[in-house]
């Protein structure tokens, strides 16, 4: 699974993309999403995660937080995507689907966080 950060990805503005991967690595990312719900103060680093190749501008840590602020873009440090555990346990819910390869076509993509800040979106072969 690759990380990005894509400066225009979206309405010509940034956006988070992370792509490809098969069943195991979404469900290993559904584990990543289901720590940071499990409470505020969980800080996971996804693009230290064993199964993710990070671009080189693609630091991203998931926090977990009281407030939902969405990605925090950082040109010094790792940027940080801030949501409450409930916005974390819906992000995971939405990576569902991708867990059966069976259910998720080529080009697939879904939304995982919009509204707050940049997008961030997940696809089966960086197409959205």
């Amino acid at each position: 699974m690759t990380l990005e950060v894509i400066p225009d990805g979206w309405l010509e503005g940034p956006m988070v993309l992370f792509w490809g991967g098969g069943a195991t690595e979404v469900t290993a990312l559904r584990a990543a999403f289901r720590a940071l719900a499990a409470g505020v103060g969980v800080r996971v680093a996804f693009h230290d995660l064993p199964f993710m190749t990070a671009a080189p501008n693609a630091g991203l840590v998931g926090v977990s937080s009281p407030d939902d602020r969405g990605v925090v873009l950082s040109e010094t440090t790792r940027s940080e995507w801030i949501l409450t555990p409930a916005w974390w346990d819906n992000a995971e819910g939405l990576l569902v689907p991708f867990s059966d390869s069976s259910d998720a076509p080529s080009g697939s993509y879904q939304f995982l966080h919009q509204g707050i800040g940049m997008p961030v979106i997940y696809s089966t072969s960086r197409a959205w």
